[in-house]
């Protein structure tokens, strides 16, 4: 049993992304700011953090074909860019110990870089018109704050779910 909650622990956060934005549409309160959850990007951060590069980039790769199949028309930017990211996170983790303050700025930094580049490749394929400045103002601040909420909300149970994981799956 306990070694299907990493799955469905991705998979709660995957399907909280589409709750979180059928809940709370900025139309609905008016807002003219682009809010945009990734909770999955938090849960690989975490993931890659607490276990492994492998197990990072294997969840990466599924859970991005999976975000890429289910909200994107362009098969593999998510598929490409979660996988990446957790290579990243794993060189950074040779020089940072793991605690709240290297999660959330790991967390941060991943969800920057993923924004500008899926920003980037939908410029290349003009499937937006958004300026850089624009970017900044409307979706990448906005997702940052909502984004920074979720990890201090949800990195303390995390936290003790994995470290409880790992050292199961380390007795088996």
């Amino acid at each position: 049993m306990r070694k299907w909650i990493f799955p469905i622990l991705a998979l709660l956060c995957f399907v909280g992304e589409s709750i979180f934005v059928q809940v709370l549409p900025s139309e609905m309160y008016e807002l003219e700011r682009i809010i945009v959850p990734r909770f999955v990007m938090v849960m690989i951060v975490i993931i890659t953090m607490y276990s492994n590069l492998q197990l990072g980039m294997s969840y990466g790769i599924v859970l991005g074909l999976l975000y890429d199949l289910m909200y994107t028309n362009l098969i593999g930017v998510y598929m490409f860019a979660y996988p990446l990211l957790a290579y990243f996170i794993t060189l950074t983790m040779k020089i940072l110990h793991i605690n709240i303050l290297t999660v959330t700025v790991c967390s941060l930094f991943s969800i920057t870089l993923l924004e500008f580049f899926v920003y980037g490749v939908q410029l290349l394929i003009k499937g937006t018109n958004l300026e850089v400045v624009d970017f900044l103002n409307i979706r990448l601040l906005p997702t940052l704050v909502l984004n920074l909420a979720f990890v201090i909300l949800f990195y303390i149970p995390l936290r003790k779910r994995f470290n409880l994981l790992l050292v199961a799956q380390k007795d088996d």
